[in-house]
């Protein structure tokens, strides 16, 4: 390969990258790693795609190996880090924070990556008193008062949290991702605050960092052709593969609905295990048109395949799944995305079992608002009026898998399960095939690492009743999105 022709490969990889399109990135960093096994910039972006759709072990391979052939890099030290922290290796983790601040001092990235790790992990005095101290340094990184800030935040000093919140929010040394959280931080402190219209422009003021487009006509126009391939006739006579296992039990719902709640408790079972947003197969079926080798796109390339097609679909998600069991009966497979492809799952997985978590529409939505989701993966999350379209071509398909499929399927409400955590904690035992263990209804006290999603700090706590009904508090701003979603809001009312 010519010094040209990997410059224009090179190129065609960051436009795929900034643009958050791992998939098409993948075929040009294979053609560099083709060229030169050993081709520096091919293995460090071969090993952030393998590390941003899930496959860690390969991710650790790619930045060890570029750890040993090209020493000195902080780069590789901190990608490192990174994928430890998801793999639960606390103090490896750490150990390779600090290796990157020492090979580049003045980089004080790795360093808040290690205090945003021992908050994580919940050595939140630690992490104050490594920030603070390099504050003293003259460190003042907008991302270092994001920790602190939520540090106060959930220690219940919001006065404090809006005052750190109010210094870093907006900065121009700050980033887009950084100010956005800055910016959510605030509203949630304002909100605890009973400031409510002040916490609302603080969310909206968020929100406009990094905001991506939602293509409303694209994604309705998808849950269409799924709706077509996997309607209930098609779902009784298309084939299934010939794997029985009943190892996935799989926790889907919208963003902030409750799915890490039920994810806890049945994680608290002594035969299962709770292995997070795997995204495994979300990936399987993004991925099904290339590993079937036809040119018909999903969801259209599974009305004409095979159970042998399927048995291979299958294997791509159970080498992965049995990998992670650790000889569990059960694993709780909470990839959010898995609502998308719930007839795909009975196809490739027969015995598997789909539990959709729901919530009041209103109180989605504005949570999703709230939160600090990723906006390149939850694009629709950045306005009121894509978050009440995305909403409603989750409650049509949902509703269609309620009356076609034909896998063990079962909704639940969160506010069903706040109100009667012992009931809704027993169907939900009983509906994976296990026996009742008490320590299902004490699942904050079970230790079981990390928990990397919005809601780490949530589930060390016992069940609590605070975010029922919360979009009361904001009527008046959210009147657009009840005009949008209005019948689904009295559907769901009717049914409580």
């Amino acid at each position: 390969m010519t010094p040209n022709e990997r410059t224009a490969l090179l190129q065609e990889i960051n436009g795929h990258m900034r643009r958050g399109d791992m998939a098409s990135a993948r075929q040009p960093v294979q053609s560099l790693l083709d060229a030169n096994p050993d081709d520096i910039d091919g293995l460090s972006i071969d090993g952030i795609i393998k590390y941003s759709t899930g496959f860690l072990d390969e991710a650790e391979v790619n930045f060890r190996r570029l750890i040993e052939l090209y020493p000195g890099r902080p780069e590789d030290h901190f990608n490192l880090a990174r994928l430890l922290t998801r793999s639960d290796r606390i103090e490896e983790a750490i150990a390779e924070y600090d290796e990157a601040l020492r090979l580049r001092p003045e980089n004080l990235k790795p360093l808040e990556g290690k205090a945003q790790l021992l908050v994580l992990a919940d050595r939140k005095d630690e992490a104050r008193a490594l920030l603070e101290e390099q504050i003293n340094k003259g460190g003042d990184l907008p991302g270092f008062g994001l920790i602190l800030g939520t540090i106060e935040e959930q220690a219940g000093d919001y006065e404090a949290a809006v005052r750190i919140a109010e210094k870093f929010a907006g900065s121009s040394s700050g980033d887009a991702p950084t100010n956005r959280q800055l910016f959510l931080l605030l509203g949630r402190a304002l909100e605890k605050l009973e400031r409510y219209d002040d916490a609302f422009r603080a969310f909206r003021r968020g929100k406009a960092y990094g905001a991506m487009p939602y293509d409303q006509a694209g994604f309705r126009d998808r849950v269409d052709r799924t709706i077509k391939i996997f309607s209930k006739k098609n779902l009784k006579s298309m084939p299934k593969s010939s794997q029985d296992s009943e190892l996935p039990v799989f926790v889907t719902s919208m963003p902030r609905s409750g799915s890490t709640l039920v994810e806890r408790i049945i994680g608290a079972h002594s035969r299962a295990k709770s292995v997070g947003e795997i995204i495994v197969m979300h990936r399987v079926a993004m991925g099904s048109a290339e590993t079937l080798k036809t040119q018909r796109p999903y969801p259209d390339c599974i009305e004409t395949t095979t159970r042998k097609g399927l048995d291979t679909l299958a294997r791509q998600y159970l080498d992965e799944a049995e990998k992670l069991a650790d000889g569990h009966d059960r694993i709780v497979d909470k990839t959010l995305e898995t609502w998308q492809h719930v007839g795909l799952v009975q196809m490739m997985l027969p015995n598997a079992r789909v539990i959709n978590v729901r919530r009041h529409p209103m109180d989605t939505c504005l949570s999703c608002y709230m939160a600090a989701l990723n906006p390149t993966v939850h694009t629709f999350a950045s306005s009121l009026e894509d978050l009440a379209a995305h909403y409603r071509e989750y409650d049509r398909l949902c509703k269609h898998w309620a009356q076609s499929a034909g896998i063990d399927y079962m909704e639940i409400r969160y506010e069903d399960l706040v109100d009667d955590q012992e009931k809704w904690s027993r169907d939900i035992i009983d509906f994976c095939g296990l026996e009742w263990e008490d320590a299902c209804l004490q699942f904050h006290k079970k230790s079981s690492g990390l928990v990397l999603t919005l809601s780490y700090d949530q589930v060390r706590r016992p069940i609590y009743k605070s975010a029922l009904d919360r979009w009361k508090r904001y009527e008046k701003q959210l009147d657009p999105l009840r005009r949008l979603i209005g019948d689904l809001v009295d559907e769901y009312d009717a049914g409580r």
